[in-house]
């Protein structure tokens, strides 16, 4: 499911973090959004507390991502948090990147 993020200051929400089914590849992917005036300032316990949650409490194995070829943000976070590029992918008629992660490296 979705969840959002917030600022703990104000409950400014600030964007959205997601486990969902990842129907063109059989697969469970985290996704997020996170509104510009807020990339690169550190949320990145967002991401790693949803793979925990995956991970803990739904046990399991592999968690994918989904990512543009130039969302470099996106993919470094991906990285610091332990996901491994994987080969391409083609979904509808775009090519993406594939990230995943094991219960094991996290």
């Amino acid at each position: 499911g979705w969840w959002t993020i917030r600022l703990k200051v104000n409950k400014y929400l600030i964007g959205q973090i997601c486990l969902r089914p990842e129907k063109d590849l059989a697969e469970i992917a985290v996704g997020y959004a996170l509104d510009v005036a807020f990339w690169r300032q550190g949320y990145v316990q967002e991401l790693e507390a949803v793979v925990a949650y995956g991970f803990n409490e739904k046990s399991l194995r592999r968690i994918v991502a989904i990512v543009r070829p130039e969302n470099t943000g996106s993919r470094a976070l991906l990285e610091r948090c332990g996901f491994i590029q994987g080969p391409d992918v083609v979904i509808g008629t775009k090519t993406r990147c594939l990230y995943a992660t094991r219960a094991s490296s996290v």
